[in-house]
């Protein structure tokens, strides 16, 4: 048995998708996680403004992020 068990491997080339959509190659450690705070900095206003909206702003912005429809938008977008 691994000693690391992992339900996914990584293929290819390493991309990231920031908070606009925008693809990026092989992003440094520092864009990633600049990015990632701009982003819950950002959801967290946001979310104070829809509080009224019920539940829905209550789902955290890392799993609105992960939802497959929005790399496939965000990949077709990129396309060249």
């Amino acid at each position: 048995m691994p000693h690391n068990l992992c339900l996914y491997d990584h293929v290819g080339d390493l991309k990231y998708i920031d908070s606009q959509g925008l693809i990026h190659d092989n992003p440094s450690p520092e864009e990633s996680v600049i990015n990632e705070v701009g982003t819950e900095v950002l959801f967290a206003l946001n979310s104070l403004k829809q509080v009224r909206a019920g539940i829905d702003a209550l789902i955290p912005q890392a799993l609105v992020d992960h939802v497959p429809t929005l790399y496939a938008t965000y990949i077709w977008n990129n396309i060249p």
